[in-house]
C-alpha cells in the first residue's frame, strides 16, 4: 500500500516557500480516484492497482497542504479494458462525498450516446473526461479518435465541461488539434473546454509556439496540474486572462511520486528524484515562482486556486 509523509525537506520547504503562497481555500481542478471493483483481468496483468478514492486523497491533502481547505473536480483513472460502467458507479458514490458535488465522467468512444446521457442526469455529473489512451492510435491520435463528435454533442446538450489531455508530439502546438477545437468551439458553443496540464505543455514549447492562437479561442480554460517547468505557468499567467486559469494537482499518485519532469527540445520525461521533492511541491513552486515574474497579486492569486473553479462549476451562489 502507497504511503506518503512529508520528508524534512518537504518540511521546509513547505514552511519557508509555499505555506505564505498558497490560500485558506483550495479547489483542485485534476484529482483523479480509482476503485479496484472497476478492474477486469484485462486491465490488471500485474495484479490490483492501488485504491484511492475521495476519503483517501482528502487524508494525503491533510498532509501534502496542512490547514487548507481542500476540495476537488473527482476525475476517472484512466485504465484500458476497466469496466466503464462500474467506474461510472464508482465515480458517482465518491463524488457524492466531496463538498461541492464535483465530478467529471470517464468515457470512451466505445460509450454509448444515451448512456452518457443517463448517467449525467443520474448522478449529475459536470464534465466528460475522454482520454488519448482509449484511442486506437493513442499518442498520435486526433481528438476525435478517443472524443467522437456524437459525445461533444451530448456535452453541448447539458452544457457540461470537457478536460481534454491532448496527443500527438506537439500537443497544443499541433496544427490539427487546434483546427479540430476551433471548429468544436464554434459549433458546439455550450461546452467548456479544460485543456488539461496547461494544454499539455509540459515543455513550455507548444504554449510559445501557440498561446497565440488559444488566448484567441473562446471556452478555453486551462488546468495547471502536474506542470513543473516554471515558463509554462509564467507563459499563462502573463499572456492569458487569468479567469481561464485554474488549478489543477493530477494527485494522488503522480503529485507525490518525488522528482519533476525534465525538458529538453521538444520532449519532457520524468526524471525521479527520491531525495528530492515530490513532484507537487516542484510544480507548487514553478507556480510560484511564475506568479512573482509575471506581478500577480494576492486576489490574483486566490483567483487561480479558488475563485475561478467556483464560478465555472458554479459553487460560487
Amino acid at each position: 500500500m502507497f504511503e506518503w509523509k512529508r520528508s524534512e525537506l518537504e518540511d521546509r520547504v513547505w514552511q519557508e516557500q509555499l505555506n505564505d503562497f498558497v490560500p485558506q481555500q483550495v479547489f483542485d481542478t485534476h484529482v483523479h480516484i480509482w476503485d479496484d471493483s472497476c478492474a477486469t483481468e484485462q486491465s490488471k496483468p500485474g495484479g490490483p492497482r492501488e485504491v484511492f478514492g475521495v476519503t483517501k486523497s482528502q487524508e494525503y491533502y491533510r498532509e501534502v497542504l496542512p490547514g487548507r481547505e481542500v476540495d476537488f473536480n473527482v476525475l476517472s483513472t484512466p485504465v484500458v479494458g476497466m469496466d466503464f460502467y462500474r467506474n461510472t458507479e464508482c465515480l458517482a458514490r465518491e463524488m457524492a462525498k466531496t463538498r461541492y458535488h464535483i465530478g467529471t465522467m470517464g468515457v470512451s468512444p466505445e460509450l454509448s450516446c444515451d448512456y452518457i446521457a443517463q448517467s449525467i442526469e443520474k448522478y449529475g455529473f459536470k464534465g466528460l473526461k475522454p482520454y488519448l489512451l482509449f484511442a486506437e492510435k493513442t499518442f498520435s491520435a486526433d481528438i476525435t479518435d478517443f472524443l467522437p463528435e456524437r459525445q461533444v454533442e451530448v456535452a453541448d446538450h447539458y452544457g457540461l465541461s470537457i478536460t481534454l489531455h491532448m496527443s500527438k508530439v506537439d500537443c497544443c502546438a499541433d496544427k490539427m488539434n487546434q483546427q479540430i477545437l476551433a471548429d468544436f468551439t464554434r459549433r458546439y458553443p455550450r461546452v467548456k473546454w479544460i485543456l488539461a496540464h496547461c494544454a499539455r505543455s509540459f515543455n513550455p514549447i507548444f504554449l510559445e509556439e501557440s498561446l497565440d492562437f488559444w488566448r484567441n479561442l473562446p471556452n478555453i480554460w486551462y488546468d495547471l496540474s502536474a506542470v513543473t517547468d516554471l515558463r509554462s505557468h509564467y507563459l499563462l499567467y502573463k499572456h492569458e486572462d487569468i479567469s481561464r486559469l485554474m488549478f489543477g494537482s493530477d494527485n494522488m499518485l503522480p503529485g507525490l511520486w518525488r522528482g519533476s519532469y525534465v525538458c529538453s527540445g521538444r520532449q519532457w520525461i520524468f526524471h525521479e528524484n527520491n531525495d528530492g521533492l515530490c513532484s507537487f511541491y516542484e510544480q507548487l513552486l514553478s507556480q510560484k515562482r511564475a506568479a512573482e515574474m509575471a506581478g500577480w497579486n494576492e486576489s490574483d492569486i486566490q483567483k487561480m486556486f479558488f475563485d475561478n473553479a467556483a464560478k465555472f462549476f458554479g459553487f460560487d451562489q
